[in-house]
């Protein structure tokens, strides 16, 4: 297994970010939260996506945080079969409409970090990375 701090020297991904008052894509729980809009770049190709980390996190993230956090929500769907199979995992309510949309957000996602990466790429980040 290789950290992330190799990964990104194998396969550089550059990060723009900004910060922004909130998202409009979730509601996010607590307060003091940071939220970012985030422009990963890597061989041309980019992937937008919004990063939220709570308040005790003073610091922007960095292209190792914000993989690593596609990277968990991309095993975690790669792991399952189906959306009964995620629920069970993360003992969500299979029944739950917010659950199913969260589900298929992270499908979403799924996709446009393998196009980010490409497969063996993708690949390499879920199955040969350590996550943080």
């Amino acid at each position: 297994m290789q950290a992330i701090s190799e990964f990104l020297k194998k396969h550089p991904v550059r990060l723009r970010s900004v910060k922004v008052p909130d998202r409009d894509d979730v509601d996010w729980p607590g307060e003091g939260a940071s939220h970012y809009v985030c422009i990963l770049v890597h061989d041309g190709r980019h992937l937008l996506t919004y990063y939220s980390i709570g308040g005790a996190h003073p610091n922007p993230p960095g292209a190792d945080d914000v993989l690593n956090c596609l990277a968990s929500d991309a095993a975690s769907v790669e792991s399952a079969r189906d959306f009964a199979g995620w629920c069970s995992e993360f003992g969500s309510n299979k029944d739950s409409i917010r659950e199913r949309r969260a589900f298929r957000a992270c499908r979403r996602q799924v996709d446009k970090l393998m196009r980010l990466l490409g497969e063996e790429v993708y690949e390499e980040l879920l199955f040969e990375t350590e996550r943080l």
